[in-house]
């Protein structure tokens, strides 16, 4: 069994993710490269990390393959890892090259894979948190300010992510959840989740902010451009397609044009928007 020195937890959707490093060597790789964790022993997800030969070509495109009568899920990109996951059990093994961002790539890898599992919505967006029964999506692609709104907002608001966007549905309701990627900011502490009331799609006013609510027929077609599917998984598709279409439906999308960030930021504290 590996020391505890060889392991690292991290936490995501509230769900702590704990990896066990085969080789004492690996200790001062995880130190150096790992992102900040969560170091705990109650863990649902664990996964066994061995170090595997590098190869002369590391890069290569992401492959993701399911068995369904085992529930298990395979994930390689190119020689930098290749991950196997048991959806039921919640185990898997990991084989990793030295690549000096490798633990950045294996992450990112576990989670999305996890996020397949617990229908979790990818969208190229920012994410603000008033409480945890109040949270909104700001949709855009880049340039339109997402980072710039989050600079703003990180004093008063909670700054899940100004990045990406990771939505959860859950009962009748979709919630936002905290990124373990993309943190520029120190986000205020205490929240991990909340309720997602309203998305708004940004794009740049020319002399004031205005917002637009968009009908339910039209909300499906704006938001496909910025929800992306981590791996080439046609299984998981459909799921997620109907998915989206529930939270369509179910949220108010708004257009936003974004002039004066802090002016807006007061308004949405107001409840204007």
């Amino acid at each position: 069994m590996p020391s505890h020195s060889n392991c690292f937890s991290v936490s995501f959707c509230k769900e702590i993710v704990r990896f066990e490093f085969a080789h004492s060597q690996n200790e001062k790789f995880l130190t150096l490269k790992c992102p900040p964790g969560i170091k705990t022993t109650r863990a649902r997800w664990h996964f066994r990390v061995a170090t595997a030969t590098p190869a002369r070509k590391k890069y290569g495109p992401t492959l993701l393959r399911y068995d369904k009568r085992r529930s298990t899920l395979s994930v390689r990109h190119g020689n930098l890892y290749f991950l196997t996951l048991n959806l039921k059990t919640r185990k898997g093994t990991v084989k990793v090259s030295k690549s000096p961002r490798i633990f950045f790539w294996l992450v990112k890898a576990v989670f999305y894979a996890i996020g397949l599992k617990k229908r979790c919505l990818f969208f190229h967006g920012a994410t603000l948190a008033k409480n945890e029964r109040c949270a909104y999506l700001f949709l855009g692609h880049s340039g339109m300010g997402k980072t710039t709104l989050c600079r703003h907002a990180k004093e008063k608001w909670h700054v899940f992510s100004d990045e990406l966007g990771i939505i959860v549905p859950r009962k009748n309701e979709f919630y936002a959840h905290e990124s373990p990627f993309f943190r520029p900011f120190t986000s205020r502490k205490g929240l991990s989740s909340a309720s997602i009331q309203k998305i708004f799609i940004l794009s740049k006013g020319k002399k004031r902010n205005a917002w637009k609510t968009i009908g339910k027929e039209r909300s499906l077609e704006r938001l496909m451009p910025y929800l992306f599917f981590p791996f080439n998984a046609p299984e998981f598709i459909p799921e997620r397609l109907a998915t989206l279409r529930a939270l369509s439906q179910h949220l108010t999308i708004k257009d936003l044009r974004l002039f004066s960030f802090p002016n807006f930021l007061r308004a949405l504290e107001r409840g204007e928007p």
